[in-house]
């Protein structure tokens, strides 16, 4: 057993301690979703049926507030932060709900779907539905997701916080760790109740902040920002993570369809190409090899 000194962190304490004295000047309402501490043994065994150890940070923040409850306004920018049950809940149905996907796990074929604008990156993270190494925290109406990324690519922190959109196709890192999420999130809600505009976060008085918050300012892979766009074949609300595996291969049918009248993965933009041969070396190793064979 765990003592519950190992549980403590104190940057997590006043992290914690900054949003809810924010979110009592900005959000009142909100403040009473902040769940108690999750017990020692609850934790323990969380990571007993994951069969893995969660981050120290996360940990901590868990004994303090062991996630949210559902209703609005939302002290967070999700519809709820999972407690410890909930964290097993949600992280094993994505375990069993998603398959690995031999012709769209492909550093190649990631550097195409960003170059095609296909999929939208924001930071070192694999562009997979896969919760393999991942830990599913909170969600937003089934349909925006926060993760504990424990298995990032190169150029990732163990550990780190992101989001993953299925329906918009995008790939968040939101911060390294989860004390520097709090953190972070504790500097917006201070800049929020003094000068809003200057925050990044957008609050509703009805129903909390916008899942929006965290990215670096709509920029994607070196990109300007651009509004989301719909992708045909998805439905909002529905089986979005399945439904993404369907467009992806479609493009990538598309793309090897055209066989020498399009370029060939190794041929793509400086943008993804700068991103990936740091990030994900092997992506490029062989230039002019052609894509993974589809099988299905």
């Amino acid at each position: 057993m765990l003592q519950v000194e190992a549980f403590a962190d104190e940057d997590v304490t006043e992290a914690w301690t900054r949003i809810e004295a924010g979110l009592s000047r900005v959000l009142p309402a909100s403040l009473p979703r902040l769940a108690p501490p999750a017990e020692v043994e609850a934790i323990e065994e969380a990571e007993a049926v994951l069969e893995l150890v969660l981050p120290q940070d996360f940990r901590a923040s868990l004994r303090i507030h062991n996630g949210t409850a559902w209703g609005l306004p939302s002290p967070v920018p999700l519809e709820c932060l999972f407690d410890a049950s909930g964290i097993v809940e949600s992280t094993r149905m994505w375990r069993t709900t998603i398959d690995a996907d031999p012709v769209f796990d492909d550093p190649r074929v990631w550097a195409f779907m960003v170059d095609e604008s296909r999929i939208h990156l924001n930071g070192p993270v694999r562009p997979t539905l896969s919760a393999e190494g991942r830990v599913c925290v909170g969600t937003m109406n089934g349909d925006v997701h926060w993760f504990l990324d424990l298995d990032p690519p190169p150029g990732g922190t163990p550990g780190q916080v992101i989001r993953i959109d299925p329906e918009c196709t995008a790939w968040d890192v939101l911060a390294p760790s989860w004390r520097q999420l709090l953190i972070r999130y504790a500097e917006d809600l201070e800049l929020f109740a003094t000068t809003p505009d200057s925050s990044g976060l957008d609050i509703a008085p009805e129903a909390g902040p916008a899942c929006e918050w965290g990215s670096r300012t709509g920029v994607r892979m070196g990109q300007p920002a651009q509004p989301a766009r719909s992708t045909p074949g998805l439905s909002p609300g529905g089986s979005g993570a399945q439904s993404l595996l369907v467009v992806i291969r479609r493009v990538i049918l598309r793309w090897c369809s055209r066989g020498s009248r399009s370029s060939s993965p190794g041929e793509t933009s400086s943008t993804s190409r700068s991103v990936w041969s740091s990030a994900l070396p092997s992506a490029r190793s062989s230039p002019n090899s052609p894509p993974p064979s589809l099988t299905h």
